[in-house]
């Protein structure tokens, strides 16, 4: 029986090189899984457009159809789905009044920063009946401005401080250095207090007292600001993300406003197909007949709109856990690049052995990605100059189950979760977490582990005194062949770097 990899080129150094190092993975069918995109084929050989222009015309005409696919997308993308790389929801964080507590605490996490709040543009005379009113979506509801009345106010809707508070509302002309931040729309920007443009001396000139109390020193201050104005008039507010101005944090200054602008994204677009949704149940609620024309090409149009939206929220999504890895990289010093080098490697790995560019592709991503369990280490443990004891090498290596976690929640990277999840398996069956031997490891998760390994021997380490040279590193994964790695992916590593 033909395997995928008999489907690729026949040169004759792939022929040759396939012949000498791979040869014990044709007949495995694991690896036929992963290399075989069973979808791709299908909708790239069956489906034609003239199929799909005929399948839109009948679901537009038909209202249950029309009604029935819009409320599938809101079953498959509801807004804990969307959000859920961000934190939301967290039951133990959310509260009525602070709907986006988790996401705060999150995004604290990710940026190692003190504190994080999230305030969203609402009227000072509706705040309370927004309050009785809020629907599952929480902020949703509380960011529809319909009369925009003199006195704006800036709404608290979630934050990472350790003891609950009550919903605050920050008015923009109490706070007129605020309220400049808030006009500066769709940006992304960094600074300094007592350092900046917009003079900003301490905290106190942007957050009520109670807020800047529980932060204590409210000078020398990072302040990481992100506008969530979007083009809806209902969604407009900011992100504040703050810490101790101290260099390592300022050296760090580009990959985080590129963390900061991705997040910004994910939120605004997530927070806009949750509404749309709402307006689009509104619309269709109760319709059993035959629609209007208006109300057809109404609900045509969203679900156009929706479907346009959920494609930008997977690019956002896929952007925002590349900026992630990058940032936590930056964050440790001998790991900035690492993830980057790995992955070059995985792939052209991956590329000798003939595989299809979506697997090739899939196991890039597993590297770039794979270093996100990383994000709840502290920089004392990546950056300890002592080799790891037993109990931190066990949390070094629980970051690949953290990553693969979180992966598990953004729905178009579940095919990267098993080469994270099982990279720290062993040949011989002596690794984890499941104690998988031989070709029961994903192909990808082979290749992934040994190019994290050589890239790890031959790149400054903070636990040995120099970094191995190229024939040193081969010459120990040689050593261990057959214990840790693959033999045949050992002998495809040192083919390749030849």
């Amino acid at each position: 029986m033909s395997t995928p990899y008999d489907a690729a080129p026949q040169n004759n150094e792939t022929l040759g090189h396939k012949n000498a190092a791979i040869s014990g993975l044709r007949n495995n069918p694991l690896d036929a899984i992963y290399a075989l995109n069973i979808e791709d084929f299908i909708s790239e050989t069956f489906i034609s457009k003239a199929l799909l222009d005929k399948i839109n015309v009948q679901v537009s005409q038909n209202p249950q159809k029309l009604t029935a696919q819009i409320r599938e997308l809101m079953v498959l993308y509801p807004l804990e789905h969307m959000l859920a790389c961000l934190g939301y929801p967290s039951n133990a964080d959310e509260t009525p009044e602070m709907p986006l507590n988790g996401v705060a605490k999150t995004i604290c996490q990710y940026f190692s920063a003190e504190a994080c709040f999230i305030l969203s543009n609402s009227p000072l005379k509706n705040s309370a009946e927004s309050n009785s009113t809020k629907s599952n979506s929480g902020l949703a509801n509380n960011l529809q401005t319909n009369d925009q009345p003199e006195e704006t106010a800036l709404l608290l809707q979630g934050h990472s401080l350790p003891d609950a508070t009550d919903q605050i509302a920050v008015a923009l002309e109490t706070f007129p250095k605020l309220k400049l931040l808030f006009n500066q729309t769709d940006r992304v920007y960094s600074f300094v207090t007592g350092q900046n443009n917009y003079d900003v001396q301490s905290l106190t000139d942007l957050l009520p007292e109670s807020l800047c109390c529980a932060l204590g020193d409210t000078q020398n201050k990072q302040l990481m600001v992100a506008s969530l104005n979007a083009v809806d008039p209902y969604l407009s507010g900011l992100l504040l993300v703050i810490d101790k101005a101290v260099e390592p944090t300022l050296s760090q200054d580009a990959e985080k406003k590129a963390l900061l602008a991705t997040i910004r994204s994910v939120l605004i677009t997530s927070l806009q197909i949750d509404q749309l949704f709402k307006i689009s149940s509104d619309v269709s609620s109760g319709q059993t007949t035959a629609l209007t024309e208006e109300t057809r090409s109404s609900l045509i149009a969203k679900r156009a709109t929706i479907t346009a939206a959920i494609s930008d929220l997977t690019v956002h999504q896929h952007h925002f856990l590349e900026a992630l890895s990058e940032c936590i990289d930056a964050r440790y010093q001998f790991s900035h690049g690492n993830s980057k080098a790995v992955a070059e490697l995985a792939k052209s790995m991956a590329s000798r052995l003939c595989l299809n560019e979506k697997t090739i592709s899939l196991i890039g991503k597993a590297a770039l990605l794979s270093g996100l369990g990383k994000v709840s280490l502290s920089a004392s443990l990546v950056n300890n100059p002592e080799k790891p004891n037993a109990e931190d090498y066990e949390k070094l290596n629980k970051r690949s189950q953290q990553a693969s976690e979180l992966l598990q929640s953004v729905h178009f990277l579940n095919e990267v979760v098993p080469f994270i999840k099982s990279q720290h398996e062993f040949w011989d069956g002596s690794g984890g977490p499941e104690k998988r031997a031989g070709l029961s490891i994903p192909l990808g998760a082979r290749i992934l582990a040994l190019a994290s390994a050589y890239v790890a021997m031959t790149n400054d380490r903070p636990y040995r005194d120099e970094k191995m040279r190229s024939s040193e590193a081969i010459a120990q994964l040689e050593e261990e062949s057959g214990q840790k790695w693959d033999p045949q992916l050992v002998a495809l590593l040192k083919d390749t770097l030849n």
